[in-house]
């Protein structure tokens, strides 16, 4: 049996894809977390480089560019999560592991709470150089997912999607 992740109520997934690995959105485990947190109307989000865009996703999702420097920089990412109440991320990659640590990185200096989905196949060391990130599988996110559906959430005012 798989133990759930808690996942606070302010928390967002945020899917790092080049748009030459878009239908890695479609695999599994990816997919089944993206079906659970859509399910569960979660804010989400995908967040991919300015030089390779995704395109074609599905409709629900909000795909933001970003540049070079990382997946905060060339965005209005931090402010729209910081207006959305969230504190906590959820980062899965849909291509590059290295795109997750600096993501992680990143999130960390500014201040959220860092989970980073890993499918086991990815060396521990690697990721647990992100300071206080969380590692977990996709199994053990899904199922945090569903002990968080039935939560209140702090965002009255926007779709919980809206990012």
């Amino acid at each position: 049996m798989t133990t759930p992740v808690r996942l606070p109520q302010d928390t967002a997934l945020l899917i790092l894809s080049p748009g030459t690995t878009a239908q890695a959105l479609h695999r599994e485990p990816l997919a089944a977390v993206i079906a659970s947190w859509r399910a569960a109307d979660m804010p989400r989000a995908i967040l991919t480089p300015m030089q390779d865009p995704v395109r074609d996703t599905d409709a629900d999702i909000p795909v933001m560019t970003h540049g070079a420097a990382g997946i905060f920089s060339d965005t209005d990412l931090d402010p729209r999560l910081t207006a959305a109440g969230i504190t906590t991320v959820v980062l899965a990659s849909a291509g590059d592991p290295a795109r997750l640590l600096q993501g992680g990185a990143e999130a960390a200096r500014l201040g959220y709470r860092v989970i980073l989905m890993t499918d086991g196949d990815a060396a521990s060391d690697a990721f647990a150089s992100v300071a206080d990130a969380k590692i977990a599988s996709p199994a053990a996110i899904t199922a945090g997912i569903a002990l968080s559906a039935g939560r209140k959430r702090p965002w009255p005012t926007a779709p919980a999607n809206a990012l």
